[in-house]
């Protein structure tokens, strides 16, 4: 990516990377990957394997809504909601991040501060 960014420009690939950004989300996979930087958090300062519980299935067969749970060994807990059991579990480990680690967030997803507004609030001065 530094090497394209050098010969074709910034601009350009922020334009490629939006594209294969919205690819994914079409295909309704998540455009971060929260469980993964959940984990590297948690192992960061050794709180332990995260762990996932289903708590609820809603809706009809073809337009279900799943509720999951994410908890880490210190009894730290958030939950999330999708239309797949991995999107819910996804939404999960960025609500826990958003409320317990939003600093983590910066450091690990620079690109999601522009985004999606979990930036880290910044003192006034």
């Amino acid at each position: 990516m530094g090497a394209y960014a050098i010969c074709a420009g910034y601009v350009s690939l922020q334009r490629l990377v939006d594209e294969h950004l919205d690819k994914l989300q079409e295909e309704g996979r998540p455009e971060y990957e929260f469980k993964t930087a959940l984990q590297a958090y948690s192992h960061s300062i050794n709180r332990g394997q995260p762990r996932y519980t289903l708590l609820a299935e809603k809706g009809p067969e073809h337009a279900k809504t799943f509720s999951a749970q994410v908890i880490t060994h210190d009894g730290f807990s958030a939950s999330g909601v999708g239309k797949t059991k991995k999107l819910a579990e996804q939404d999960a480990a960025q609500q826990y991040l958003s409320r317990y680690a939003p600093r983590f967030i910066d450091g690990y997803f620079p690109l999601l501060q522009e985004r999606s507004g979990l930036r880290t609030p910044q003192p006034e001065r």
